[in-house]
Protein backbone atom coordinates (compact mmCIF):
# COMPACT_ATOMS: atom_id res chain seq x y z
CA UNK A 1 0.00 0.00 0.00
CA UNK A 2 2.70 2.49 0.91
CA UNK A 3 2.81 5.06 3.68
CA UNK A 4 1.79 7.85 1.31
CA UNK A 5 -1.79 6.49 1.26
CA UNK A 6 -2.59 6.75 4.96
CA UNK A 7 -6.07 8.16 4.34
CA UNK A 8 -7.03 4.93 2.56
CA UNK A 9 -6.33 2.80 5.65
CA UNK A 10 -9.49 1.69 7.41
CA UNK A 11 -10.14 2.88 10.98
CA UNK A 12 -10.39 -0.36 12.95
CA UNK A 13 -12.67 0.89 15.73
CA UNK A 14 -14.67 3.54 13.91
CA UNK A 15 -17.73 2.99 16.12
CA UNK A 16 -16.01 5.42 18.48
CA UNK A 17 -16.66 8.12 15.88
CA UNK A 18 -20.43 7.72 16.27
CA UNK A 19 -20.73 10.00 19.29
CA UNK A 20 -20.45 13.78 19.58
CA UNK A 21 -17.61 15.01 17.37
CA UNK A 22 -17.38 18.08 19.59
CA UNK A 23 -16.10 15.85 22.39
CA UNK A 24 -13.86 13.77 20.19
CA UNK A 25 -11.82 16.17 18.03
CA UNK A 26 -9.29 13.52 17.10
CA UNK A 27 -5.68 14.54 16.60
CA UNK A 28 -3.28 12.73 14.32
CA UNK A 29 -0.99 10.48 16.32
CA UNK A 30 1.57 7.71 15.87
CA UNK A 31 3.59 5.73 18.37
CA UNK A 32 6.64 7.78 17.46
CA UNK A 33 4.80 11.04 18.15
CA UNK A 34 3.32 9.76 21.39
CA UNK A 35 6.60 8.40 22.75
CA UNK A 36 8.36 11.63 21.76
CA UNK A 37 5.94 13.60 23.93
CA UNK A 38 6.55 11.23 26.85
CA UNK A 39 10.32 11.60 26.38
CA UNK A 40 10.24 15.40 26.18
CA UNK A 41 7.33 17.80 25.72
CA UNK A 42 9.57 20.41 24.09
CA UNK A 43 10.94 17.93 21.54
CA UNK A 44 7.37 17.05 20.56
CA UNK A 45 6.57 20.72 19.95
CA UNK A 46 9.75 21.38 17.99
CA UNK A 47 9.35 18.30 15.80
CA UNK A 48 5.61 17.95 15.27
CA UNK A 49 4.18 21.42 15.81
CA UNK A 50 6.95 23.78 14.69
CA UNK A 51 8.21 21.38 12.05
CA UNK A 52 11.94 21.30 12.74
CA UNK A 53 13.59 18.48 10.81
CA UNK A 54 15.93 15.87 12.26
CA UNK A 55 18.98 15.02 10.21
CA UNK A 56 19.23 11.44 9.03
CA UNK A 57 21.94 9.59 10.91
CA UNK A 58 23.76 6.32 10.22
CA UNK A 59 21.88 4.13 12.77
CA UNK A 60 18.54 5.38 11.42
CA UNK A 61 19.54 4.77 7.80
CA UNK A 62 20.86 1.30 8.66
CA UNK A 63 17.71 0.43 10.60
CA UNK A 64 15.44 1.45 7.72
CA UNK A 65 17.52 -0.53 5.24
CA UNK A 66 17.41 -3.69 7.37
CA UNK A 67 13.63 -3.31 7.85
CA UNK A 68 13.08 -3.00 4.11
CA UNK A 69 15.36 -5.96 3.42
CA UNK A 70 13.47 -8.22 5.84
CA UNK A 71 10.20 -7.16 4.21
CA UNK A 72 11.59 -8.19 0.81
CA UNK A 73 12.86 -11.53 2.18
CA UNK A 74 9.37 -12.36 3.44
CA UNK A 75 7.57 -10.93 0.42
CA UNK A 76 9.60 -12.98 -2.05
CA UNK A 77 9.90 -15.98 0.31
CA UNK A 78 13.63 -16.30 -0.30
CA UNK A 79 16.46 -17.88 1.69
CA UNK A 80 19.11 -17.09 -0.92
CA UNK A 81 21.99 -15.07 0.57
CA UNK A 82 22.92 -13.44 -2.72
CA UNK A 83 19.35 -12.29 -3.34
CA UNK A 84 18.97 -11.03 0.23
CA UNK A 85 22.27 -9.15 -0.01
CA UNK A 86 21.03 -7.51 -3.19
CA UNK A 87 17.87 -6.35 -1.40
CA UNK A 88 20.03 -4.94 1.40
CA UNK A 89 22.50 -3.05 -0.82
CA UNK A 90 19.62 -1.48 -2.75
CA UNK A 91 17.94 -0.45 0.53
CA UNK A 92 21.20 1.06 1.85
CA UNK A 93 21.62 3.12 -1.32
CA UNK A 94 18.05 4.36 -1.02
CA UNK A 95 18.23 5.34 2.66
CA UNK A 96 21.75 6.69 3.17
CA UNK A 97 21.03 10.02 1.44
CA UNK A 98 24.14 12.19 1.89
CA UNK A 99 25.64 10.02 4.64
CA UNK A 100 29.01 8.39 4.14
CA UNK A 101 28.88 4.81 5.38
CA UNK A 102 32.09 2.93 6.07
CA UNK A 103 32.73 -0.62 4.93
CA UNK A 104 32.47 -1.92 8.51
CA UNK A 105 29.01 -0.35 8.95
CA UNK A 106 27.72 -1.78 5.66
CA UNK A 107 29.17 -5.21 6.49
CA UNK A 108 27.56 -5.14 9.95
CA UNK A 109 24.15 -4.65 8.37
CA UNK A 110 24.86 -7.37 5.81
CA UNK A 111 25.74 -9.76 8.63
CA UNK A 112 22.43 -9.00 10.34
CA UNK A 113 20.57 -9.73 7.11
CA UNK A 114 22.37 -13.04 6.50
CA UNK A 115 21.87 -14.13 10.10
CA UNK A 116 18.18 -13.23 9.79
CA UNK A 117 17.61 -15.51 6.78
CA UNK A 118 17.39 -18.78 8.68
CA UNK A 119 15.55 -17.12 11.55
CA UNK A 120 12.95 -15.62 9.21
CA UNK A 121 12.37 -19.03 7.64
CA UNK A 122 11.75 -20.44 11.12
CA UNK A 123 9.45 -17.55 12.06
CA UNK A 124 7.34 -17.88 8.93
CA UNK A 125 7.39 -21.67 9.00
CA UNK A 126 9.01 -21.56 5.58
CA UNK A 127 5.54 -21.05 4.11
CA UNK A 128 4.48 -17.75 2.56
CA UNK A 129 0.83 -18.75 3.17
CA UNK A 130 1.42 -18.18 6.88
CA UNK A 131 2.12 -14.50 6.20
CA UNK A 132 -1.03 -12.45 6.71
CA UNK A 133 0.50 -9.03 6.30
CA UNK A 134 3.75 -7.18 5.54
CA UNK A 135 4.07 -3.49 6.50
CA UNK A 136 0.35 -3.54 7.31
CA UNK A 137 -1.13 -0.10 7.95
CA UNK A 138 -3.88 0.63 10.46
CA UNK A 139 -5.69 3.51 12.14
CA UNK A 140 -6.93 3.10 15.70
CA UNK A 141 -8.67 5.56 18.03
CA UNK A 142 -7.70 5.97 21.68
CA UNK A 143 -9.46 8.86 23.36
CA UNK A 144 -8.97 11.93 21.18
CA UNK A 145 -6.02 10.47 19.29
CA UNK A 146 -6.23 8.74 15.91
CA UNK A 147 -3.17 6.51 15.89
CA UNK A 148 -1.66 5.50 12.56
CA UNK A 149 0.74 2.56 12.55
CA UNK A 150 2.50 0.13 10.24
CA UNK A 151 3.16 -3.43 11.41
CA UNK A 152 6.27 -5.12 10.03
CA UNK A 153 4.91 -8.67 9.90
CA UNK A 154 1.64 -10.47 10.76
CA UNK A 155 1.75 -14.28 10.81
CA UNK A 156 -0.53 -17.22 11.39
CA UNK A 157 1.21 -19.38 14.00
CA UNK A 158 0.36 -22.26 16.31
CA UNK A 159 1.19 -23.38 19.85
CA UNK A 160 -0.08 -26.07 22.24
CA UNK A 161 -3.37 -24.17 22.61
CA UNK A 162 -3.98 -23.95 18.89
CA UNK A 163 -3.57 -21.34 16.13
CA UNK A 164 -2.92 -17.67 16.88
CA UNK A 165 -1.89 -14.48 15.12
CA UNK A 166 1.65 -13.29 15.80
CA UNK A 167 2.34 -9.58 15.29
CA UNK A 168 6.08 -8.99 14.83
CA UNK A 169 8.13 -5.79 14.94
CA UNK A 170 11.76 -5.75 13.78
CA UNK A 171 14.34 -4.05 15.99
CA UNK A 172 17.87 -3.43 14.71
CA UNK A 173 19.25 -1.53 17.72
CA UNK A 174 21.70 -2.71 20.36
CA UNK A 175 19.50 -2.33 23.44
CA UNK A 176 17.13 -5.24 24.02
CA UNK A 177 13.92 -4.98 26.04
CA UNK A 178 10.99 -7.25 26.68
CA UNK A 179 7.85 -7.26 24.54
CA UNK A 180 5.78 -7.26 27.74
CA UNK A 181 7.08 -3.77 28.59
CA UNK A 182 6.80 -2.33 25.10
CA UNK A 183 3.85 0.01 24.66
CA UNK A 184 4.05 -0.01 20.88
CA UNK A 185 3.36 -3.75 20.88
CA UNK A 186 0.28 -3.21 23.04
CA UNK A 187 -1.02 -0.76 20.43
CA UNK A 188 -0.25 -3.23 17.64
CA UNK A 189 -2.01 -6.00 19.56
CA UNK A 190 -5.15 -3.87 19.95
CA UNK A 191 -5.14 -3.22 16.21
CA UNK A 192 -4.54 -6.83 15.18
CA UNK A 193 -7.25 -8.08 17.53
CA UNK A 194 -9.65 -5.95 15.50
CA UNK A 195 -8.31 -7.35 12.24
CA UNK A 196 -8.67 -10.96 13.44
CA UNK A 197 -11.48 -10.85 16.04
CA UNK A 198 -11.84 -14.64 16.25
CA UNK A 199 -8.15 -15.32 16.88
CA UNK A 200 -5.79 -15.16 19.83
CA UNK A 201 -3.06 -12.56 19.29
CA UNK A 202 0.52 -12.61 20.50
CA UNK A 203 3.14 -9.90 20.04
CA UNK A 204 6.84 -10.37 19.28
CA UNK A 205 9.95 -8.22 19.06
CA UNK A 206 12.55 -9.65 16.69
CA UNK A 207 16.10 -8.39 17.38
CA UNK A 208 17.91 -8.67 14.05
CA UNK A 209 21.32 -7.93 15.57
CA UNK A 210 21.07 -10.94 17.87
CA UNK A 211 18.75 -13.22 15.91
CA UNK A 212 16.44 -13.41 18.93
CA UNK A 213 12.67 -13.16 19.19
CA UNK A 214 10.69 -12.37 22.36
CA UNK A 215 6.98 -13.27 22.33
CA UNK A 216 4.27 -12.29 24.81
CA UNK A 217 0.47 -12.55 24.96
CA UNK A 218 -1.10 -9.47 26.55
CA UNK A 219 -4.14 -9.97 28.78
CA UNK A 220 -7.33 -7.95 28.41
CA UNK A 221 -6.52 -6.26 31.73
CA UNK A 222 -3.09 -5.18 30.49
CA UNK A 223 -4.56 -3.76 27.29
CA UNK A 224 -7.38 -1.97 29.14
CA UNK A 225 -4.84 -0.41 31.50
CA UNK A 226 -2.71 0.64 28.53
CA UNK A 227 -5.63 2.32 26.76
CA UNK A 228 -6.58 4.20 29.93
CA UNK A 229 -2.98 5.39 30.38
CA UNK A 230 -2.69 6.53 26.76
CA UNK A 231 -6.05 8.30 26.94
CA UNK A 232 -4.93 10.19 30.04
CA UNK A 233 -1.60 11.21 28.47
CA UNK A 234 -3.33 12.36 25.28
CA UNK A 235 -5.60 14.63 27.34
CA UNK A 236 -2.50 16.12 28.98
CA UNK A 237 -0.91 16.62 25.55
CA UNK A 238 -4.00 18.27 24.10
CA UNK A 239 -4.22 20.69 27.05
CA UNK A 240 -0.48 21.44 27.13
CA UNK A 241 0.17 25.14 26.51
CA UNK A 242 3.86 25.30 27.41
CA UNK A 243 5.60 22.14 26.14
CA UNK A 244 8.44 22.53 28.62
CA UNK A 245 11.70 20.58 28.20
CA UNK A 246 11.56 17.56 30.48
CA UNK A 247 13.80 14.96 28.86
CA UNK A 248 16.33 12.86 30.74
CA UNK A 249 19.79 14.47 30.78
CA UNK A 250 21.54 12.02 28.48
CA UNK A 251 18.66 12.01 25.96
CA UNK A 252 18.62 15.79 26.13
CA UNK A 253 22.33 15.99 25.34
CA UNK A 254 21.99 13.86 22.22
CA UNK A 255 18.70 15.36 21.05
CA UNK A 256 19.02 16.80 17.50
CA UNK A 257 17.39 20.01 18.74
CA UNK A 258 19.79 20.61 21.63
CA UNK A 259 21.25 23.89 20.43
CA UNK A 260 20.83 27.50 21.50
CA UNK A 261 18.47 28.33 18.63
CA UNK A 262 15.86 25.64 19.22
CA UNK A 263 16.34 24.37 22.77
CA UNK A 264 18.54 26.37 25.18
CA UNK A 265 18.17 23.74 27.92
CA UNK A 266 19.48 21.02 25.66
CA UNK A 267 22.32 23.29 24.59
CA UNK A 268 23.21 24.01 28.24
CA UNK A 269 23.21 20.28 29.06
CA UNK A 270 25.47 19.59 26.10
CA UNK A 271 27.92 22.25 27.33
CA UNK A 272 27.88 20.69 30.82
CA UNK A 273 28.67 17.25 29.39
CA UNK A 274 31.43 18.61 27.15
CA UNK A 275 33.08 20.33 30.12
CA UNK A 276 32.88 17.15 32.19
CA UNK A 277 34.38 15.16 29.31
CA UNK A 278 37.30 17.59 28.90
CA UNK A 279 37.89 17.50 32.68
CA UNK A 280 38.06 13.68 32.64
CA UNK A 281 40.42 13.72 29.67
CA UNK A 282 42.69 16.28 31.35
CA UNK A 283 42.79 14.20 34.50
CA UNK A 284 43.59 11.04 32.57
CA UNK A 285 46.45 12.81 30.79
CA UNK A 286 47.87 14.02 34.09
Amino acid sequence: MGRDKIDEIIILNNELLDYDFGKLLTIDMSWSRYSTYLDCNAKYKLKYIEGFKEDTNIPLAMGKAIHETLESIVKYNTTDELEATGFYLSAIEKNKQDLILGTSEIEEGKTQVINALSKMETITGGNIKNVKGIETGFRYIIGRALFVGFIDLILLDEDEEGPFINVIDYKSGKTKYKTKKHGQMKLYTLAVRRMFPEMRVKASLYWTRYGEIDTYEFSKEELDEFEAEVNNNIEILVDDQYFKPNGAFIKCVYCPFSNKETCPRGNANRIIMDKAKRKREAKANG
